[in-house]
């Protein structure tokens, strides 16, 4: 059990760190990108950072380098020895608590999420009814009108459909309609509303991560323009698109829709003035392989080494430790006196010299009542000097022998 709350405590605090630096990155680099009049399309190509980086961090800390075991140290006590510590403490395990803390916010967040999913998939698709292909290009993905919705959007995650307001359909053309049905297929052939419940699950599970609500939006603005982007580069209709943005904005002012999760869901009235303006500023493409390519290896190496803390750096290979002189730790009073057995796992450094530094706990059992006397005993132990400074660690079993008298 300790090990797990270790272990799990570790993953968290070291991935919130890795998804901060890397948002940040994101962040400063559409930015830059953004100013210099790059495509979105080439913009929301970075949000790949986001997983690749977590793929690293696992790869990274499950693969990379390995530490040097020593044989495990039983210490076994009589139970009338004499010979114990005379602290007496008391251990509060505020690790569990904090994980406690942190799997209920972000286990109701998640359901949460799910709820408003499969809530919104009923309300919508039990209302919505399918249109006949004789009104729109085959091409598309199944496609639904509904009297409940406000503007067209994209939903479902695995099988994304369109749905339509028909309120909406009364006042399009048909070429209008073509274009409408081209931006809503072009979210659900990309997977968008996936990708937004994808990034909105996480965000749930790190809802201590300041920072992550702006970058959520953010994605969502760059799907939407890199959308209209594509529209306009598939269809060569710039002026019946900004057009039909302009419609579909005085539609929204007129009749407010029903404010659905845009986590959840692609709905196409996402800052449409802004989206207007921007349709006739120049799209950079030059470079994009080679920008896109750097960014993603640079987010690589990031995770990658944000994995570092969790394994050992030094490669213990043809290292042998040999022990010069071993300390046995004082049993705690607090321990003996309750008849508690346990053991604690240390990791720490072997200095060229053999001295002993770093000596830090990375499980015990029972949590923390035997880890002041290990870290402390650990502190005094020699090894021969050795050719280069390495990582180890050491198992020390606390028992009790009660039949002993």
């Amino acid at each position: 059990m300790s090990s797990a709350i270790n272990q799990l405590g570790s993953y968290l605090l070291y991935s919130s760190l890795l998804l901060f630096v890397v948002m940040l990155f994101i962040q400063v680099t559409r930015k830059l990108l953004i100013r210099l009049h790059y495509s979105r399309m080439v913009i929301l190509k970075l949000w790949l950072a986001v997983p690749l980086s977590l793929l690293a961090y696992f790869v990274a800390m499950k693969w990379m380098g390995g530490q040097h075991y020593i044989e495990p140290m039983i210490l076994s006590f009589p139970v009338s020895v004499q010979a114990l510590s005379a602290e007496v403490s008391f251990y509060f395990d505020w690790k569990l608590v904090f994980l406690l803390i942190w799997m209920l916010i972000a286990g109701w967040k998640i359901l949460h999420l799910l709820h408003q999913y499969l809530m919104t998939k009923s309300t919508i698709l039990k209302h919505a009814e399918l249109m006949h292909e004789d009104v729109y290009d085959s091409a598309y993905h199944s496609v639904y009108h509904s009297d409940l919705t406000r503007s067209p959007m994209a939903f479902g995650l695995f099988k994304p459909v369109i749905i339509l307001p028909q309120t909406l359909l009364q006042r399009l053309t048909p070429a209008e309609l073509q274009l409408v049905l081209l931006h809503e297929s072009i979210h659900c052939r990309r997977a968008d509303p996936l990708w937004r419940f994808a990034m909105a699950c996480l965000h749930a599970m790190y809802w201590f991560l300041p920072g992550f609500g702006f970058c959520l939006e953010a994605l969502i603005e760059d799907q939407e323009f890199a959308c209209d982007e594509q529209v306009v580069s598939e269809s060569q209709q710039l002026s019946v698109y900004a057009q039909l943005l302009l419609t579909l904005n005085v539609n929204q002012d007129q009749h407010p829709r029903r404010a659905f999760n845009e986590t959840i869901l692609c709905a196409g009235s996402f800052n449409l003035k802004e989206r207007i303006m921007k349709l006739n500023q120049i799209k950079n493409t030059k470079h994009q392989l080679s920008i896109i390519s750097l960014f993603l290896m640079a987010v690589f190496i990031i995770g990658s080494a944000s994995a570092l803390p969790q394994v050992s750096g030094e490669n213990a290979e043809g290292v042998e430790l040999v022990v010069t002189h071993k300390v046995p730790p004082m049993y705690p009073f607090t321990a003996y006196k309750e008849m508690v057995s346990g053991q604690v796992t240390l990791s720490f450094t072997v200095t060229q010299e053999g001295k002993v530094t770093n000596v830090e706990v990375v499980e015990s059992t029972p949590a923390e009542v035997f880890d002041k006397a290990a870290v402390k005993a650990m502190k005094q132990w020699t090894f021969e000097p050795i050719e280069k400074e390495t990582q180890a660690r050491q198992v020390i079993e606390f028992e009790l022998d009660t039949e002993i008298e």
